[in-house]
């Protein structure tokens, strides 16, 4: 057998060490490449006194786990383009780069960089260096998260790399609504002699509150006094069948289960009427969420961060600590207007192709890879 050795910059090394521990490497060692100073002291290094980056040396074997995989850890784990540090550190030492070893590793770390990059429209931070040097770190540094594990803990949290904070969208990530929504815009419309929509139609209307959705189902140009009418047989058909169909996504309920008993702070936030979202939160989640708001007077409809500053102005809660989770564009600009991480799911309403299109970052297929 014969082993390989990778050089990634990350940002702290305590945070990254146990992922790639997780993935199969043989050996992580924590330490300092890419400066001028011979056997740098961490003090001097996060002082930004010698020109090094705290970088992990990742030992592996490449019958198990190829350097191609090795790089889609790394970003998937680090916001390529912070080029001030990551989350909380901030400073040249905890900035981002790859060293390469060889030909193959340039070209395999420059290709991901390109991807990535076309991916996002952005252009990435991270630094790809030919490898020059790297010191182990201080013993105490080695394989923290296993010597300190709740001081561990709490560096991920303060630092903002694990989020205290769940906030989700409802319609189309945690529940499916489509089928409830969809029979009562056709009721209305019926009932006004317009004109039924099907399924995708109203899939494609929804995301921007119950009033928005029945002006966008009804005939373009019709009058203020036609739509009031309309969103009136709309309200008062959904009060009554808002559950007929409505049901959580499948591993839902064991996602919620598993973020509470890691102790996170569990959220919603909805354009759906404030009235229709707290009912439908004691049906399906009795009890699971710390704060719930839905459309009220006063807080400004998605994608105005009004509702998300509200969560964290409640609850005592940094940007930092929290992560906002959706299924639509809508979702996207929401935490991107309220300066906050976000996922967007492609189980709901939009396509991923459609929130790629959009601006999405991190896109999970199913529940459990929102679990930390």
């Amino acid at each position: 057998m014969e082993y390989r050795y990778a050089y990634f910059a990350g940002g702290c090394f305590w945070c990254i060490t146990p992922i790639y521990k997780m993935y199969g490497a043989e050996e992580v060692v924590c330490g300092y490449a890419g400066g001028d100073e011979e056997n740098p002291r961490y003090e001097d290094v996060k002082a930004q006194k010698t020109g090094h980056r705290e970088t992990v040396m990742v030992k592996y074997d490449p019958e198990e786990v190829s350097y191609g995989t090795l790089l889609d850890i790394y970003f998937a784990n680090v916001d390529p383009f912070d080029s001030e540090g990551q989350y909380i550190d901030k400073g040249f030492s905890y900035t981002l780069a790859i060293f390469y070893t060889c030909e193959e590793e340039r070209a395999l770390a420059e290709a991901k960089i390109k991807a990535v990059e076309e991916e996002q429209g952005k252009k990435c931070a991270v630094a790809l260096l030919p490898y020059k040097n790297f010191y182990r770190a201080e013993e105490y540094h080695q394989d923290y998260y296993l010597k300190e594990p709740e001081a561990f803990e709490r560096e991920l949290l303060e630092s903002g790399r694990k989020k205290k904070a769940y906030i989700f969208d409802l319609d189309g990530t945690l529940l499916d609504t489509l089928e409830d929504l969809a029979a009562a815009v056709n009721y209305a419309l019926k009932k006004g002699g317009y004109p039924e929509r099907s399924l995708a139609e109203v899939r494609s209307f929804v995301g921007d509150g119950m009033r928005l959705l029945m002006k966008r189902s009804l005939p373009e140009g019709v009058s203020e006094e036609v739509l009031d009418s309309a969103f009136k047989d709309f309200r008062d058909y959904y009060s009554v069948h808002y559950m007929d169909r409505t049901r959580p996504y499948p591993g839902i309920e064991e996602m919620l289960k598993g973020l509470k008993e890691k102790g996170r702070v569990l959220c919603v936030i909805s354009n759906k009427a404030d009235f229709a979202v707290k009912l439908l939160m004691d049906r399906f989640f009795p009890g699971v969420f710390s704060l719930v708001l839905g459309e009220r007077e006063g807080i400004r409809r998605k994608p105005a961060p009004d509702s998300l500053l509200a969560v964290m102005d409640e609850l005592g809660l940094e940007k930092r600590e929290c992560i906002y989770i959706g299924d639509s564009d809508t979702d996207i600009q929401t935490a991107e207007n309220a300066g906050i991480d976000h996922i967007s799911v492609s189980w709901g309403f939009r396509t991923e192709e459609f929130l790629k299109a959009r601006g999405a970052g991190k896109i999970v297929t199913s529940p459990e890879e929102i679990l930390p």
